[in-house]
């Protein structure tokens, strides 16, 4: 087990890495005034998470502060919500074409970003940390279809 050193080194550098991601999706964020949470709603949208409950659920928010980042990449063009024809109370998102751009180039710019900061890992270190950081999170059940390392 970590020591009481390597424990609070471990927090904080856990705890700066977001800050630093959000830096990477600046960029996207300001050009569409989105909330701290929306460009990661782009790409989760893109991959299947098409409810606003699934989002509220992933992010591990509150539906209202889901609600209130939707209606931002709304707003924003980015996404649009259609009904669900054998249920009209639920609603599936999409993103736009206008928010396939913009994610293309979220995309791009974390690959960079990415790249720059951990390409040095290899794919079986870089995924070890994914399900590490997954496992700290709670879990994403969304996404354990990731693979496993050997």
């Amino acid at each position: 087990m970590l020591s009481d050193k390597e424990i609070a080194y471990f927090c904080s550098v856990i705890g700066v890495a977001p800050r630093q991601l959000a830096g990477a999706s600046e960029a996207v964020t300001s050009e569409f005034d989105l909330g701290p949470r929306g460009p990661w709603m782009l790409g989760m949208i893109e991959v299947g998470i098409d409810s606003p409950s699934g989002l509220a659920d992933a992010l591990r928010i509150g539906r209202s502060l889901a609600t209130t980042e939707l209606n931002r990449l709304s707003d924003a063009g980015l996404i649009e919500a259609r009904r669900v024809a054998d249920d009209g109370r639920r609603s599936r998102l999409a993103l736009t074409a206008r928010g396939r751009e913009a994610n293309d180039r979220l995309r791009h710019a974390l690959a960079a970003f990415i790249g720059q900061r951990v390409g040095h890992y290899s794919h079986d270190e870089l995924m070890l940390c994914a399900r590490i950081l997954r496992d700290l999170a709670g879990g994403a059940p969304q996404f354990t279809e990731l693979p496993e390392t050997p």
